[in-house]
This record gives structure tokens, C-alpha cells and sequence, in this order.
């Protein structure tokens, strides 16, 4: 999950590919008055006013990434979290179902990747291995084997063939692995100070017109766990207040919104059961629907032969 403190590591980082992006150990892309490359100190906090005033004593210049701005952090959670996937194991094991119906298995274990493999016989049979980092496919299809044998019928391994003795037409080899994902749980909006502090104004100009054109194509930012933040010019100012010990300084202060995930890890489904019954006996046939159409009712002639029958009172 991403934190504000990632968030400003996220800026450092961007910060630092830019001012040195031939690597810390090179010269950076800063030029002071001459022209020449000058050292710059990049970190996440505020400078303490010692250590800043011995590097500007030295022409080091020092850019703070610092979470500010006089803003309070705003919970801005939109919608239902939703797990997304964020990488998948590649499995170094395969497995399937040759021409002749026997099921091959190929490749080996391997250590911090979590594999399955998983023979499926007609549609009731199922087993399934956890593959071990010193497994090959002779040890994987020898345990498949015994599995099937123990849940089907005789089974035999050869290398890293499996041949059933009572195949079916219908058998699939599968295999599985892990994977992570992560669902974002709540979006924070904050606010992050990017100050540059400079011995000289023109050094701080150097600076300022080699991180602004790039932070205004930066639109998100990656976070460790892959989630992207919003990274959104606010405001700034410049600040030659204090020019009389040598220090020019110039803010810029980024809105941020960053998700808070909850990461986890997801499985591959190699099988599938329906179980229509349930646990309980056979519940029979659907029960059956009998529809009676509504019928008109007829008017019976008047069977009397001779006329109508009169009562006779007595």
C-alpha cells in the first residue's frame, strides 16, 4: 500500500533522475554561474538550517521535497474498491495431453515460485500437485500418477509421461501460479513542497527550468505497488528575502491524490466443481407444470320432443 511517505520518494526519485540522469555518481545537469555542472543535494524533509547553510557556504545547491502547503490531507474516495491484477508468476513447469492420451509433463521446480499442476479425468476425477522447487517432471509425473491411481485407476510414469490405464476421451492437464492483487481502498488528496534552495539566483533558475517542463508532462506518478497518484501543479513563489547569506530559494507546491491499497495474493483456477445436489440425497426430477386453459362454457339444446313442460299444480 501507498503511503505519504512513498509519495514524496516517488517525487525524489523524479526529481533525481532529472538533475542526474547519468546516475548520482555523475555530474548533474545543473550549471551554476560558470556554466559548470554543481553538485545538488536531493531528499525528502526540511533542511536543517546548519547542514544548508555549510552546503551553500560550498555551492551546494538543495532541493526538500516536503509534504505541506498548508493544506490538510482530504479523504476524496469515489467508488467501491475493486481488486485489480498487478503481476502474475511465470510457471517453469507445463503440462498437457499428448496425441496417444497421456499427459507430459515438462520443465521443473523452481525456488519462490508457488505452482500447481492439475489432471482433470471425464467430469468427476481431479487431483492436483503442489509443485516443489527441487521437483523435475519425472518426480512431478511419478506423485501425479500415484494420485490418479489412488482416486481413478492404474496410472504408470514413465520420465515425465503419464499413461492411465482406463483413459477417458475427455482429460485436461492444467497448471496454475499466484499472482498479486490489490484493490484501492480510499484516495487521500495532499499537498507536496518542492523547494530548491541557492547560493545564487541564476543557480536556481538553472534548476527550476530543468524540473518544471518535465513535472508539467507528469501527470501521474508510479507508486511501489503500481497504483498511479495525480500529480497536479497548485502554486508557487520565489523568495530572495534572505540574498544577504547567499540563499535564493524558489517553491513549488503539487497537489497529489494516491490511492491507499490493500494488496493481496490471487490464485489461478485449474478446475471447477458444480455440485448441483448438494450433500443431501437426489432431489429428483424438476417438479412438473400442468397448465389448464380456461375453457368457454356451452349452452345444451332443449332435448324435450314435444312442448315446453308445463307443472301441473294440484
Amino acid at each position: 500500500m501507498a503511503d505519504i511517505s512513498d509519495v514524496d520518494q516517488a517525487v525524489v526519485n523524479l526529481i533525481t533522475s532529472l538533475v542526474y540522469p547519468n546516475g548520482p555518481a555523475a555530474p548533474s545537469m545543473i550549471a551554476n554561474d560558470s556554466g559548470l555542472a554543481m553538485p545538488v543535494r536531493i531528499f525528502r524533509g526540511w533542511p536543517m538550517p546548519t547542514s544548508l547553510d555549510l552546503d551553500l557556504a560550498e555551492g551546494v545547491m538543495n532541493i526538500s521535497v516536503f509534504s505541506a502547503g498548508g493544506k490538510i490531507d482530504k479523504n476524496i474516495t469515489k467508488f467501491p474498491p475493486e481488486y485489480q491484477t498487478i503481476s502474475v508468476e511465470t510457471p517453469t513447469v507445463s503440462a498437457s495431453v499428448n496425441a496417444q492420451n497421456q499427459i507430459v509433463i515438462t520443465g521443473a521446480g523452481a525456488a519462490g515460485i508457488y505452482q500447481y499442476v492439475t489432471v482433470i479425468i471425464g467430469t468427476r476425477v481431479v487431483v492436483s500437485y503442489s509443485v516443489q522447487s527441487t521437483d523435475t517432471a519425472a518426480t512431478i509425473a511419478q506423485t501425479l500418477a500415484a494420485m490418479i491411481t489412488a482416486a481413478y485407476g492404474p496410472a504408470t510414469a514413465t520420465g515425465g509421461v503419464i499413461t492411465v490405464t482406463y483413459g477417458s476421451p475427455y482429460m485436461v492437464a492444467n497448471v496454475g501460479v499466484t499472482g498479486n492483487q490489490a484493490a484501492e481502498w480510499m484516495r487521500v488528496q495532499t499537498t507536496t513542497q518542492i523547494t530548491i534552495w541557492s547560493p545564487t539566483p541564476i543557480a536556481r533558475d538553472n534548476a527550476a527550468k530543468a524540473l518544471i517542463p518535465t513535472f508539467s508532462k507528469t501527470t501521474f506518478l508510479t507508486m511501489p505497488d503500481d497504483f498511479q497518484a495525480r500529480f497536479k501543479y497548485e502554486y508557487g513563489f520565489q523568495n530572495d528575502g534572505a540574498e544577504k547569506v547567499n540563499l535564493y530559494r524558489r517553491d513549488m507546491v503539487y497537489g497529489i491524490e494516491y490511492a491507499v491499497t490493500d494488496p493481496d495474493t490471487a490464485y489461478q483456477i485449474t478446475s471447477v466443481n458444480d455440485n448441483v445436489k448438494g450433500s443431501q440425497g437426489d432431489l429428483g426430477t424438476a417438479p412438473n407444470n400442468f397448465n389448464y386453459l380456461p375453457t368457454v362454457k356451452t349452452v345444451q339444446p332443449n332435448l324435450w320432443p314435444g312442448p315446453p313442460y308445463t307443472p301441473v299444480v294440484r
